[in-house]
C-alpha cells in the first residue's frame, strides 16, 4: 500500500464522515422544523379554543362592534365584539383564524389589517407595547358599528 493510497483513503474517510454529518444535521433541522410547526398549530388551536370560549355580545347595541374579516386566500370571516376589546387581541383573533390547522398562518406581525373607507392600516407595532395604538379598544379606534378589515399578509 503506498502513502498516495493512505491519503486518498484517508480522504475518502474525511469526505464520507462530513457527508454524513451534513445528512445528520439536515435531518435534525427538518425534525425542528416539524416540532415547531407541530408547536405551532397547538398554539392557535388553544388561541381558537379560548376565543370559541367567549360568548359573542348578543344584538345591536352601542356596545358592539361587528366585524367581518376578509383573508387573501378568499376566506371570510364575521365575529361580533365588545367595544371595549383591545386591538391587540383583534389581531390575536386573526392569527388564530388564518388558516385553522394549516401550517401557513402567519405570526403577529406578519400581517395587516385594513378598512377600506375611511382607509386606515393597522400593524402589529401600532398595537404593541410603545406603538402608536398600544391600548386602544375598538371603541378607540372608532371604526363604527360594521367595518370590513381586509387581512393582508405582509411580505
Amino acid at each position: 500500500v503506498s502513502v498516495r493510497d493512505l491519503k486518498w483513503g484517508r480522504a475518502s474517510l474525511e469526505a464520507d464522515m462530513a457527508h454524513a454529518a451534513a445528512i445528520q444535521a439536515a435531518a435534525l433541522a427538518e425534525e425542528q422544523r416539524q416540532q415547531a410547526i407541530l408547536q405551532r398549530q397547538e398554539d392557535l388551536a388553544a388561541l381558537r379554543q379560548s376565543w370559541a370560549s367567549v360568548a359573542e355580545p348578543a344584538g345591536q347595541s352601542d356596545s358592539c362592534v361587528d366585524l367581518a374579516f376578509k383573508f387573501p386566500h378568499g376566506r371570510r370571516l364575521r365575529r361580533r365584539f365588545c367595544s371595549d376589546t383591545s386591538f391587540e387581541d383583534i389581531f390575536r383573533y386573526v392569527e388564530a383564524y388564518w388558516s385553522e390547522g394549516k401550517d401557513d398562518s402567519p405570526h403577529l406581525g406578519n400581517f395587516t389589517l385594513v378598512s377600506d373607507f375611511p382607509r386606515r392600516v393597522f400593524t402589529w407595532g401600532d398595537v404593541q407595547e410603545g406603538g402608536q395604538m398600544e391600548g386602544y379598544t375598538l371603541s378607540g379606534v372608532d371604526l363604527g358599528p360594521q367595518m370590513m378589515l381586509l387581512v393582508q399578509a405582509d411580505d
